[in-house]
């Protein structure tokens, strides 16, 4: 016990209280100290410059929040084994096992994912408002659902990381690993240090194991750092230009950092993957040399690689935020199929996490701060959902990300120094985008009924009501900035969700052209003035739009609105009209995208041999592009024909 004491003793104090100090007496620096705590006083440490009290009190302010929250995940657990008596105890005693079913909720889940909101608990009345909830094949919703086993559960991986699993099967296999804890059987009053870990773990995960490290991969110290002026001037530009279309990452967490990094800090392998994204996204905003060929930025796109594959086995945040970063700067270099891979694997990335879950997000975090985590996940999510929805439409490919399978709200317009209210208003455009492209994109494969599928989907004129109701709900600062002589970010994103517009409109109506429709709306007037609209917004992309997916797909639809101004007659003229002067401005807007994005002479040398190709000829050629291969098989028609006829 002496010995003890001694030890105790000699241990250096770093610090004292303001009371220990006022009464010149010695202090052990705890919190409270002992003299405080036997006087019944409050205990207070004065603040101090110094350097190295300031990370003493640091890595003790962590220590705190760690041991914080080791007793929340006790406490947690203890409330989950406490559950999954009663969950046993109520089936127990149970006559009828089976669970009844839920009267009238029809789809409502699934309807509820749709529309971002949980499913209703229990005891809760559905909504009958919702499309959907009387669909005769929907599967009855049993009512001892909770809306978490609904939705899915965190579970621990083998890094004692928190992963998504979800599935009514699954949701039985973690009750059943509740209730084998080894405290499942005593009294539900035990205290937080009594309870243990659960024996049983997931099949999925084993506690400890990890992956090996792969061999041929450098390290993270040895992979060299552009010089800190170079830095600077990425990260600057990157903030400046790309950020606020594209949202992924937290500014001030990032930038706080990258100052500790910069200072010699020790750095993480995920956040030097992001920075080297940001770097490779970069390099691309800055003005390229005259006559400058090869893929810009590929040293530091190869680095972040390299550091993700290293992570092999591995999931958290830092590698949603690295892929999605690097589909963005692929899509600069107009590789939009690689950009549409790195898109998938992001997101399937973030699923994992749980992140398109809005009520699973907030224990992907270690900070105590919870509004500003949510936040953080609800911006990785829609920009991984924005950036698929973009390159999908572009390629013609099914998305990863499902409005289906996604409850996640959409992002304050709060609290950062970049504006969102852009951003949510370009996210919510996407979401009926990958509508329309989910309807006109998918055509059955398998046989079936395409009448039977095209009732279960919403119909042209639900699509277009959504379409009108965005456009009322466009803020003012993004409507008319193009009104206004200040330039800014409004502006850039502006001409981003008119042009996302337009395209949205011709996908939707091209399909239909030629096809007998229930309303008076003519498809080939829609489409022709959605082309239009294109082409218009498209006058100041060079200088607003950053080379990016954004960059891309406009170019795609600059390039398509010209082909089908081209290819489709005007209504409101006696005689065949090509609107020669539309697309020769579609064809001189390309010309002046070259320079900063030099794939737009790809959509260039299309429209020049369009107008080379004798217009007597139109009715007979189709441009055989993915987005404007439409469904003519599933709209039947007398005349074989008709689908060309008209153009």
């Amino acid at each position: 016990m002496a010995s003890t004491m001694h030890k105790k003793s000699d241990r250096r104090v770093w610090k004292a209280c303001v009371a220990c100090r006022r009464k010149k007496v010695k202090c052990d620096g705890e919190d409270p100290c002992h003299g405080c705590h036997s006087r019944n006083e409050k205990c207070e440490y004065p603040e101090t410059n110094d350097n190295a009290a300031a990370s003493r009190r640091d890595a003790s302010s962590l220590d705190r929040q760690y041991q914080n929250l080791e007793a929340l995940g006790l406490r947690l657990e203890g409330l989950a084994q406490t559950l999954s008596e009663c969950i046993l105890a109520i089936r127990g005693s149970s006559k009828d096992m089976e669970l009844p079913p839920d009267p009238g909720s029809g789809s409502g889940s699934r309807s509820a994912s749709r529309t971002g909101s949980l499913p209703a608990e229990e005891g809760t009345e559905p909504d009958d408002d919702v499309p959907g909830n009387d669909h005769p094949d929907a599967p009855p919703t049993p009512t001892s659902y909770k809306a978490r086993d609904r939705v899915g559960h965190m579970v621990p991986d083998s890094y004692g990381r928190m992963r998504y699993l979800g599935g009514a099967a699954n949701n039985l296999v973690i009750q059943a690993v509740q209730g084998l804890s080894p405290s499942s059987g005593h009294s539900p009053h035990l205290t937080q240090a009594s309870i243990p870990q659960a024996s049983v773990e997931m099949p999925f995960f084993q506690h400890g194991q990890v992956w090996p490290e792969l061999p041929y991969l450098p390290s993270a110290n040895e992979l060299a750092r552009p010089p800190q002026y170079v830095a600077d001037l990425l990260v600057g530009v990157y903030f400046d230009q790309l950020h606020y279309t594209f949202p992924i990452l937290d500014k001030t967490r990032f930038v706080s950092q990258y100052h500790a990094m910069a200072a010699g800090s020790p750095v993480e392998r995920g956040f030097l993957s992001v920075f080297f994204a940001v770097c490779a996204c970069a390099s691309g905003l800055l003005p390229r040399e005259p006559g400058a060929v090869g893929l810009v930025g590929i040293d530091y796109y190869q680095k972040a690689l390299l550091l993700f594959w290293a992570s092999s086995g591995e999931v958290f945040l830092e590698q949603a935020q690295c892929l999605g970063l690097l589909a963005v700067c692929s899509a600069g270099w107009n590789t939009v199929a690689q950009s549409w891979r790195l898109a998938g694997q992001a997101v399937r990335i973030a699923q994992d996490l749980g992140l398109h879950i809005a009520s699973l997000k907030d224990p992907h975090f270690s900070t105590s701060d919870h509004a500003a985590d949510a936040q953080v996940a609800q911006r990785v999510w829609w920009s991984l959902f924005t950036l698929d929805c973009l390159t999908s439409i572009c390629l013609g490919r099914p998305m990863a990300a499902t409005l289906d399978d996604c409850c996640c709200e959409l992002p304050s317009t709060d609290g950062d120094s970049a504006p969102m209210s852009g951003f949510v208003a370009f996210t919510r455009l996407c979401r009926i985008a990958a509508e329309v492209h989910r309807i006109h994109g998918s055509p059955p494969v398998r046989g079936g009924s395409w009448t039977a599928r095209w009732q279960r989907l919403p119909t042209v004129d639900q699509l277009v009501g959504e379409l009108d109701n965005w456009l009322q709900d466009l803020p003012d600062e993004i409507r008319f900035s193009a009104n206004r002589i200040q330039t800014g970010p409004s502006l850039t994103m502006c001409f981003i969700v008119f042009i996302l517009h337009s395209a949205t409109i011709m996908n939707l109506y091209r399909p239909l052209v030629g096809q007998s429709l229930s309303t008076p709306t003519d498809p080939s007037s829609e489409c022709i003035s959605a082309a239009r609209s294109c082409i218009q917004a498209a006058e100041l992309i060079r200088e607003r739009v950053p080379p990016s997916h954004h960059l891309a797909f406009c170019v795609q639809y600059l390039t398509i609105s010209g082909i089908l101004l081209w290819t489709m007659e005007d209504p409101q003229t006696e005689k065949p009209s090509y609107h020669l002067t539309d697309v020769y401005q579609a064809l001189q807007s390309l010309v002046e995208l070259e320079c900063v994005w030099p794939c737009a002479s790809r959509g260039r040398a299309i429209l020049e041999r369009l107008l080379q190709h004798p217009r007597g000829d139109a009715s007979s050629y189709l441009p055989s592009l993915p987005v404007l291969d439409g469904l003519w098989d599933p709209f039947p028609s007398t005349d074989t024909d008709m689908a060309f006829g008209g153009l």
